[in-house]
């Protein structure tokens, strides 16, 4: 509406002369420009159209912001999709393998049935592995015999069959059960 306006006031033709609004009535130029501003996102028909040279490089502006927006949407879409089908495609590569895992033990269908749809059913949380942790490969050994000693010596302990002193020696056989 307003680059009507001022193309109405700097030449002798617009789109608001053409589509024989009334300056003074507002809401109907409003609901027209926004009528005009939303077919240009949309395939919709559109009867007003620029008039002066100021409105048809402020129409091919915006329908290229349109084409821009438009296209950014699609392509969120699509690498949605594309996500979701990698998903499914890694998740039926999982179910394989189990099936291959229990078909060469020539384990019985009746466990494969009950584990399958555990797995299904459940979703197991798989605790992160040392050996997937790239980082820990670079940390110095002693850092990592602590690592592992604080990891491993609750598990120790609560057995009850592991001494519980404070000597040094039991230190060391514990680190070296641990690491």
């Amino acid at each position: 509406y307003g680059v009507g306006s001022f193309s109405d006031a700097a030449s002798s033709r617009s789109w608001l002369q053409t589509a024989e609004l009334d300056p003074g009535d507002f809401g109907a130029s409003y609901s027209a420009a926004l009528h005009w501003s939303l077919t240009q996102f949309t395939p919709a028909t559109n009867n007003i159209a620029p008039e002066s040279p100021l409105e048809r490089v402020f129409a091919l502006v915006i329908i290229l912001l349109a084409i821009g927006v438009f296209s950014s949407f699609i392509a969120s879409i699509s690498s949605t999709l594309n996500m979701l089908r990698a998903s499914r495609v890694e998740n039926s590569k999982h179910y394989s393998k189990l099936f291959q895992f229990f078909n060469e033990r020539n384990l019985s269908v009746n466990l494969y049935g009950k584990v399958k749809k555990l797995l299904r059913n459940e979703h197991l949380v798989v605790r992160v592995q040392e050996a997937e942790v790239a980082l820990i490969e670079k940390i110095p050994e002693r850092l990592k015999i602590q690592l592992h000693m604080e990891m491993y010596m609750p598990t120790l302990l609560s057995m009850k069959i592991w001494p519980k002193t404070k000597m040094l020696d039991v230190e060391y056989f514990y680190s070296k059960v641990c690491h």
